[in-house]
């Protein structure tokens, strides 16, 4: 039978799958079969990736939702993430960016309509200018709200936006809090205009097409927690090496994975693996030197409000970017391993299968 990546993952052992699983961002709960056709479909999903990525990283929330806009080359080695914009926003507020001036740089003028252009002048103008905060999160209020958001991040021009999936229940209670039912809410409807707007973009055949995902916080999680144990990457899984070193790792409590996300940038930025523009060098020097544990920058943080939120988004964002270009590592040791097996000759195969 001839060899296919989908029969050369059959013939790792289920462990090697979970964890290629986790690097990728792929389910791993689940058979071996399972799992190795999980693989396979994330690498078709990704054949005709770009070179040229801009990531939409949307961190959920309604007073404090964060978003980041990054272009990393994932078709490369370079480790560097080039940050267009980060920002969080209150959509209580009475007014919400909509404006490519308050977008920041990277935005493309072509994308503004002749209406929006008008507004150009202004430094904010108002999602709904007569927006009743108390009686807000009702679907008839919440959906124009979801809807210009939507239209404002779309600006960017992203290739991919990555959406962080909302929880239901905290802390395995079995109450459903109110506040989680309206972000949940305003998840949906995100969702629902940037399907919507995607399907417009295919209609229309337009140059720049995006892709929309979830991101599981607990993958995410384990992704970063595996890094240490992980340095021979893709490849030293599929050779079977340094697998065994996984087995010690203990997860952290949620306050200190919120924690370890805050120096995990900070670490990032002062290593010089983010860089910025002007639009986001505030935020940046806020984060700086916060890895080491010194107190510089330290204020300059508080005043941005919660970083934890400004910290996922990116974290989320750099995830989504890793994931692809370890699904892309995958993709090449699987093609070198088929195509070694069609040079192979005929003899040489029947001799290597009396021996096993």
């Amino acid at each position: 039978m001839a060899t296919t990546r989908l029969t050369r993952l059959l013939s790792l052992q289920s462990k090697q799958l979970k964890l290629l699983a986790m690097l990728t961002g792929r389910s791993g709960a689940s058979t071996k079969s399972t799992i190795a056709e999980n693989l396979d479909n994330g690498i078709r999903a990704i054949e005709s990736l770009s070179a040229k990525q801009r990531i939409l990283s949307i961190d959920m929330g309604i007073k404090n939702l964060a978003y980041c806009v990054l272009e990393p080359d994932v078709n490369t080695d370079n480790s560097t993430y080039m940050v267009v914009d980060w920002k969080r926003l209150n959509l209580l507020a009475p007014t919400v960016p909509t404006t490519t001036t308050d977008l920041g740089q990277g935005v493309s003028k072509n994308a503004v309509s002749d209406t929006e252009a008008d507004l150009e002048t202004s430094d904010t103008s108002s999602i709904l200018p007569d927006q009743d905060t108390k009686n807000l999160f009702v679907p008839s209020k919440m959906a124009p709200l979801a809807f210009q958001l939507s239209q404002t991040l779309l600006k960017y021009e992203p290739t991919m936006i990555v959406i962080e999936r909302q929880r239901f229940r905290s802390g395995g209670g079995s109450a459903v809090q109110e506040w989680t039912l309206r972000v949940n809410m305003l998840e949906a409807m995100l969702w629902a205009c940037f399907t919507s707007a995607k399907s417009l973009s295919s209609q229309e055949k337009r140059e720049v097409d995006f892709d929309v995902k979830e991101m599981n916080p607990t993958r995410i999680t384990a992704f970063w927690l595996a890094q240490p144990y992980m340095s021979g990457g893709v490849d030293a899984i599929v050779k079977g090496d340094g697998v065994s070193n996984m087995t010690n790792m203990e997860a952290p409590n949620t306050i200190d994975i919120k924690k370890e996300k805050i120096r995990l940038v900070s670490s990032w930025i002062d290593e010089g693996v983010i860089v910025g523009n002007e639009e986001v060098s505030n935020v940046m020097d806020g984060f700086r030197n916060l890895s080491n544990g010194t107190n510089s920058g330290r204020r300059k943080v508080d005043s941005l409000g919660k970083k934890d939120d400004l910290a996922d988004c990116l974290v989320q964002g750099v995830t989504a970017a890793r994931w692809q270009r370890n699904t892309l590592a995958l993709r090449d040791l699987l093609d070198k391993a088929v195509d070694a097996n069609a040079a192979e000759p005929k003899s040489a195969s029947r001799a290597r299968k009396a021996k096993s």
